[in-house]
């Protein structure tokens, strides 16, 4: 396996152990969601292809909407599954967060400069500072407020405890 492939292996895994298999709560503007993905966010799925719809169809829409479209691949770790997780359950402009916390253009793209301070910026406040916008923008959701907050820290936790230092964030 390549290093992408690895990388999309370990936010993938973290992603999933936080998303449950099926959930339908009248509250959620998603509708019906299946291992994060939710069936509103997605008109391109049938509703026969939603009914047969596999962790292995929810795979390969995390690799090319979610970790692929936001260059996760070109991040450290830490930054890549961080990106990832907050494009599967996003709570607000999430890259611009990003930006803003790694003090660049807050543009809404992720381009060169971007990654280029990610890669600067895992000894100082920017990954906390991420993190702490993202849950600012979950506490705009009270109806899931504490889910939110409790999946986030615990995606946090994960990204620190099983990030490599060496290897993975290596280009």
């Amino acid at each position: 396996m390549s290093r992408v492939d690895d990388l999309f292996a370990l936010a993938s895994a973290i992603v999933l152990e936080e998303e449950g298999v099926f959930s339908d709560e009248a509250q959620d503007p998603g509708g019906e969601t299946k291992w994060g993905i939710a069936r509103a966010e997605h008109p391109e799925i049938t509703a026969q292809a939603w009914a047969a719809f596999t962790v292995d169809d929810a795979l390969a829409l995390y690799r090319a909407k979610y970790f692929d479209a936001h260059r996760c691949g070109d991040m450290p770790a830490h930054w890549a599954v961080g990106i990832f997780d907050a494009a599967v359950n996003p709570c607000g402009p999430v890259i611009e967060w990003a930006q803003s916390a790694l003090e660049v253009a807050a543009d809404g793209k992720i381009g060169e400069q971007t990654i280029a301070a990610m890669s600067d910026r895992f000894a100082d406040d920017a990954f906390d500072l991420f993190f702490a916008q993202r849950a600012e923008g979950y506490t705009r959701q009270p109806a899931y407020e504490l889910g939110h907050l409790k999946r986030l820290f615990a995606v946090q936790r994960k990204i620190l405890q099983r990030s490599p230092v060496v290897g993975l964030q290596g280009a």
